[in-house]
């Protein structure tokens, strides 16, 4: 049982590491002259060839921009919470009983990322400066968190407590 604790928190950490820095980072999209994070904007100038960047956002894009950084914000929040929890409860928890409020705290946070990777897949690359690109890895990166805060959601929904 401690070895499967272990790795339960062991999960829960790298979750954690990857929604921070899927959510601090700067490359959720990669061009020749651009790159975009959640944010900031930075252009590379042709004659110079220097990096400037501009945390204003592209006309338009501001609502549905917001609405993905705050989703994110949410999602750290709500993981944190539950890692919190998480630890409460095992020296709470009766035996027997399971990580249901724990389990519940980590889903939201991929219900969270889920939507905010949605909502910015939905708009990329359909405005004129992300023509050419990529998805740089801190989109990447929030697909994994999604994946691994939905697989270990499910974990504590299921786990009991044992002696």
């Amino acid at each position: 049982m401690l070895i499967l604790l272990i790795g339960i928190f062991i999960l829960h950490i790298i979750t954690l590491i990857f929604l921070f820095v899927s959510t601090i980072s700067s490359t959720w999209w990669n061009s020749d002259d651009m790159t975009t994070d959640l944010w900031k904007r930075c252009n590379l100038h042709s004659l110079t060839k220097e990096w400037s960047c501009q945390n204003d956002m592209i006309q338009g894009e501001a609502d549905w921009f917001q609405s993905v950084q705050a989703l994110m914000i949410l999602a750290v929040i709500f993981a944190c919470i539950s890692l919190i929890l998480f630890i409460v409860q095992l020296y709470t928890l009766q035996k027997g009983g399971r990580f249901l409020i724990t389990g519940v705290m980590h889903l939201l946070a991929c219900l969270c990322v889920l939507i905010a990777a949605a909502v910015y897949s939905g708009h990329h690359p359909d405005g004129s400066p992300y023509d050419k690109g990529t998805y740089g890895h801190s989109y990447i990166l929030a697909w994994l968190s999604f994946v691994l805060s939905f697989i270990n959601g499910v974990i504590y929904v299921a786990l009991r407590k044992r002696s």
